[in-house]
């Protein structure tokens, strides 16, 4: 889960690297659940600025961590 506005406190970046550290481990694919909301300035410009910040540092950390990792869509899974 990705969802850094239900709390300031928690590292989101790191939480997810480390769901996504056992879903490999375990050999399942990793699902980054997150709300487009999140993403969208609609509401709070600020909030959307520092969403997209922390996503592109999780992106960044996880094409790092497996650089062999391949980003695909919910439905391609099933």
């Amino acid at each position: 889960m990705f969802e850094p506005p239900l709390n300031n406190n928690v590292d989101w970046v790191s939480k997810c690297i480390e769901s996504i550290d056992i879903a490999f481990k375990w050999e399942k694919p990793a699902i980054i659940g997150t709300h487009r909301i999140n993403f969208s300035g609609r509401l709070d410009a600020e909030q959307r600025d520092n969403n997209l910040k922390l996503l592109e540092q999780l992106l960044t950390k996880i094409t790092r961590k497996w650089p062999d990792v391949k980003f695909i869509d919910s439905l391609s899974l099933l």
